[in-house]
């Protein structure tokens, strides 16, 4: 894929597409199968042109107004691997049942905020109910290390950020699906107590 980097909801990427960069993804999909179980691994590398601020240049933001300081950097890339595979297949229902899923990403952490993430996670259906689907995740969210450094300089700080949810989606007819979801969020900011969120989704399928 090369897309523009900027948000898809401005109005100026229609009318001046790539005028500030250009962002190219590569991937590829690998299907594998252990022990009779389906399974994918994906390897995706991204590069983009964009300029984004700079974190190295953080503590310049405490000099006096007019001070000279670049305050951006151009270009960032980010590379992900991850894999899903099957650790229980339903006999009569082929293509449900329930597994792994997981990925690890990598990024150079300036002007990306966000150095590394890991994800991993339990999901699918069960025979009892195969048109249901739940899923349990971790996912840890890393902060570029140039991003900490600098809010340190100016007097803040900021911790990796972890989330856990659970969810379970109903099938309680054939075109609409209800379910409860669950997230406990361990907040970056130094301070901030765990938040813990619960609410119900439903959904209509036409």
């Amino acid at each position: 894929m090369v897309y523009d980097p900027r948000n898809p909801q401005d109005p100026d990427v229609i009318a001046h597409p790539f005028a500030q960069g250009t962002t190219t993804s590569l991937s590829a999909k690998i299907p594998t199968s252990f022990f009779g179980l389906t399974g994918y691994q994906t390897v995706r590398g991204v590069y983009s042109t964009a300029e984004g601020f700079n974190f190295d240049q953080a503590p310049q933001l405490l000099l006096p107004p007019g001070s000279a300081a670049k305050l951006t950097k151009q270009g960032y890339v980010f590379g992900s691997y991850a894999v899903q595979q099957f650790l229980w297949a339903d006999p009569d229902n082929p293509g449900k049942g329930w597994g792994l899923f997981a990925q690890v990403s990598a990024s150079d952490a300036n002007p990306n905020p966000i150095g590394n993430t890991i994800i991993i996670g339990v999901g699918g259906s069960t025979s009892g109910r195969p048109d249901d689907r739940w899923g349990v995740a971790w996912c840890d969210y890393l902060w570029s290390p140039a991003l900490r450094a600098g809010l340190v300089a100016a007097g803040a700080g900021l911790n990796d950020e972890r989330v856990l949810e659970a969810y379970y989606d109903a099938a309680v007819a054939p075109h609409v699906r209800l379910g409860p979801d669950a997230q406990v969020i361990w907040p970056g900011t130094p301070g901030q107590s765990t938040a813990l969120f619960i609410g119900v989704r439903g959904r209509v399928v036409f």
